[in-house]
């Protein structure tokens, strides 16, 4: 079987098998038989009914409670395993409680992500307000400009000597 870029990019998790329709044809071109007691179906998965809690503000936990114990019940049919009885009062309590903690992790990593992106938008829009810093050429340009500056009221004080004495005068040297 060639692999995905899925399967190569996450070996870890485990991937589902592909599923013949229900009429699946054999290699000879005839309908298997019906399954019989030997060969016979698995447990089905509970009713969603024994998830509720009756809440109305735990909808979502009830939910994510069942489909994680109808996908636990599923992943022990595949196996061959006999799967517990997902109906029973304390089995589907259990599953509220997990289901309840994925969801508090699950808003946490997603408040903790939200504020990180409020936090760079912020900050975008703060440096987004102010101009730019000059370059490495404006720097350079300018720094010529002060010493050519500087250089012409060099050159003018040594044409004119008695500015020259009388500021030299006023700083006390």
């Amino acid at each position: 079987m060639a692999s995905s870029p899925v399967e190569t990019l996450r070996p870890d998790l485990p991937q589902a098998a592909p599923r013949p329709p229900e009429a699946a044809v054999t290699a000879a071109g005839k309908v298997p038989p019906p399954p019989t007691a030997d060969t016979a179906a698995p447990e089905a998965p509970p009713r969603l009914g024994a998830f509720r809690s009756g809440r109305g503000d735990d909808r979502l936990t009830d939910l994510l409670a069942y489909a994680m114990a109808v996908e636990a019940h599923e992943a022990a049919a595949a196996k061959g395993e006999a799967a517990a009885p997902l109906a029973a009062p304390e089995a589907a309590e259990r599953w509220r409680d997990r289901a309840t903690r994925e969801l508090h992790d699950h808003a946490f990593r997603l408040l903790h992500n939200r504020v990180e992106e409020i936090r760079a938008e912020a900050v975008a829009e703060h440096l987004g307000r102010h101009p730019r810093p000059p370059g490495l050429a404006m720097l350079v340009l300018a720094n010529l400009l002060a010493l050519g500056l500087a250089a012409v009221a060099a050159a003018w004080l040594h044409g004119n000597p008695q500015v020259l004495a009388r500021i030299l005068a006023a700083f006390g040297s």
